[in-house]
């Protein structure tokens, strides 16, 4: 080694030997400082996805139990509404059959209007001694009690 640094330098003192290092520095100064600002751009883009990761991660996680919770009252939502419509049809059945009592007592009391007002017009108690006869008053059941 010695020998071909002597042919190359031939009679130079150590100091071009050290002005060649320094100038080849020099010389690929640029290229190595490229290559270290990739390297430490590298570097810092893979610690932002990792921190962007974990960030996105946390509100995907957030969200998710958003959805969770939301899933979960929409579905007792749903049951409430299927139950109140259930209710709905029932209470809808009860009130036509209230209008149809309702529609036969008001028809018993125009009917009994009428023979009541024909029983003054015309002074004859018939049409009302008829009326017991046609509607009898239905007895109503004794309560059943509990034997003890």
């Amino acid at each position: 080694m010695d020998a071909i640094l002597a042919e190359l330098l031939g009679d130079a003192k150590p100091i071009a030997i050290v002005v060649g290092i320094l100038g080849s520095l020099a010389l690929c100064y640029p290229w190595v400082r490229k290559q270290l600002r990739e390297i430490s751009d590298g570097d810092a883009i893979r610690t932002a996805a990792d921190a962007l990761r974990k960030e996105l991660g946390e509100l995907l996680d957030k969200e998710q139990a958003r959805v969770a919770t939301l899933t979960t009252a929409l579905e007792e939502a749903s049951s409430q509404v299927r139950g109140l419509r259930a209710e709905n049809g029932s209470l809808q059945a009860d009130i036509a059959a209230l209008r149809r009592e309702v529609r036969a007592m008001v028809r018993i009391c125009l009917s009994m209007r009428g023979a009541m007002q024909r029983t003054v017009d015309t002074g004859d108690c018939s049409p009302l001694r008829l009326w017991p006869d046609l509607n009898p008053v239905e007895p109503e059941p004794a309560p059943d009690r509990p034997s003890a």
